[in-house]
């Protein structure tokens, strides 16, 4: 089988079972009426914000199976003109800032080595989160904090013990619907509830345009003012662009969707990226977590600008893993399905040409799978337009919701901070198998045409007999120019 049509085979049976799941989800969430959650009052105003602590964190002891992520606490960044409209930006949003690094150790420390339950305030229940032992809070720092996967993320972390710096997107957070819960979640950190005890005081709001690196060094500079140093970059921005490589070349403004899926995934994570390593460094250690998709081993038919965007933030990262290493500075790509992201955070269509019509074109069409999940909500429904750009958050039943991210929260808390973490992990069944088949079909095309790919070799040596005769030579062959008998091509 080709490339194409065996790509192309995947992807569609792929994304007809995403499709299937989606559906499902939906019609189960619409006939379940979810228990209201009990309204505490509280007694009396928030708390005033404590001065923060700049004592640094306790140094872990070694454990023979895994060992905490924290070593000496690194120089404070200097405070910056931004800490003040970001503060303004927090307490106007209803977020919290302010903590005491020197808080009590007594029930929270025993727990931060075990696993949490997060109860979720729709009523369904949600399996324990397991974390790597570790003795001491560790600090989480979120390039978008107002996607429903980060708000659940956010509820366990503060569950655990962590501290959560949440960086909030001006654009986002002006936006009523896509920032009503994150609002919901800290009218929680600030009540009385006693299983909400101390979270205002481990969660710290953030304005931030990661587009900015101005902006991203200030919100670093923060985190560490703050407290005390960044133990987890979570960079988790993400939007998808549907179209076709015709469909984004029409007008100047559908080419600017292209600048702009760059500008969202790629750039400003990397301007991230490059504000935190001077302070991991310092720490000398430290854990980037990079949340892409399965879109970072398959193209999508429909989202080429999506996958490129995707494929250059995973191939920047392969590349900074070996050179912060030395530093013990972890990085991790995390790659859900495809739709856990689509579905949880900004939709931009671009005008549809007819040819690509899913009627004409049999290439799998993801418009009509995003359009379809769309239209499940008058407010968000779309029609098909062949002038129009079309933007659109997705608002998806609360136990869609629940079961379409919690999966890859659960990956996040697990992996996040370990002291060996993987380079990449697929999660979820149907996202690894995908990716084992086209693993496969890459190696059985390497295999076809191996011969084709020694062919060019000028020297000879024991890595070409073994790819033609699948056996090395008993003695080394001689190099064919005179003055090489030391260097083997091949070799290196």
């Amino acid at each position: 089988m080709s490339a194409p049509a065996s790509a192309s085979a995947s992807a569609s049976a792929s994304d007809a079972a995403i499709h299937v799941a989606i559906a499902d989800e939906i019609e189960v969430a619409a006939d379940d009426t979810p228990e209201p959650e009990p309204q505490t009052q509280p007694d009396g105003p928030a708390d005033e914000h404590q001065q923060p602590s700049q004592q640094p964190h306790e140094t872990p002891q070694p454990d023979p199976d895994q060992q905490g992520q924290h070593d000496s606490q690194g120089p404070h960044a200097e405070d910056s003109a931004h800490n003040a409209s970001a503060h303004e930006a927090l307490n106007g949003h209803g977020s919290a800032s302010g903590h005491d690094n020197d808080e009590p150790k007594g029930h929270a420390m025993a727990e931060r080595k075990g696993s949490e339950a997060g109860s979720s305030r729709h009523g369904h229940s949600i399996p324990p989160a397991s974390f790597p032992t570790h003795n001491s809070p560790r600090t989480w720092v979120l390039t978008q904090a107002l996607s429903p996967l980060a708000i659940r993320l956010i509820r366990l972390l503060l569950a655990h013990g962590d501290y959560v710096v949440a960086c909030l997107p001006p654009h986002e957070i002006e936006h009523e619907d896509r920032s009503a819960e994150f609002r919901e979640l800290i009218n929680e950190c600030k009540s009385n509830r006693r299983d909400r005890e101390g979270w205002k005081d481990r969660i710290r709001g953030i304005r931030c345009d990661g587009r900015s690196m101005g902006q991203c060094s200030a919100a670093i500079a923060e985190a560490v003012q703050v407290f005390g140093r960044v133990d987890i970059l979570l960079c988790c921005k993400f939007e998808s662009v549907v179209g076709t490589v015709e469909e984004l070349s029409t007008t100047r403004a559908t080419q600017n969707l292209v600048r702009d899926q760059f500008e969202t995934i790629f750039f400003s994570q990397v301007n991230f990226i490059k504000a935190a390593l001077p302070q991991l460094r310092a720490q000398h250690t430290g854990h980037i977590v990079i949340l892409t998709s399965i879109g970072g081993h398959i193209g999508t038919p429909g989202m080429p600008t999506h996958t490129a965007a995707t494929w250059a933030l995973e191939g920047f990262c392969d590349s900074l893993a070996y050179e912060i290493a030395p530093f013990n500075i972890k990085v991790t790509i995390v790659q859900p399905n495809k739709e856990i992201q689509s579905l949880s955070n900004k939709i931009i269509l671009a005008p549809q040409l007819p040819w690509y019509d899913s009627e004409i074109n049999p290439a799998p069409s993801i418009r009509d799978m995003l359009s379809n999940v769309l239209n499940t909500d008058p407010e968000t429904a779309v029609e098909p337009s062949d002038t129009e750009i079309i933007h659109r958050y997705p608002k998806l039943p609360a136990a869609a919701t629940e079961k379409l991210v919690m999966e890859t929260v659960h990956a996040l808390t697990a992996i996040g901070g370990h002291e060996n973490p993987p380079a990449r992990h697929i999660v979820g069944f149907e996202g690894a198998s995908a990716v084992k088949e086209k693993l496969k079909t890459v190696t059985e095309e390497l295999e076809d045409f191996v011969e084709a790919s020694v062919a060019v070799d000028i020297f000879e040596s024991e890595l070409k007999a073994e790819a033609t005769e699948g056996r090395a030579h008993e003695t080394p062959a001689r190099p064919a120019a005179e003055g090489l008998e030391a260097f083997d091509f091949m070799s290196t």
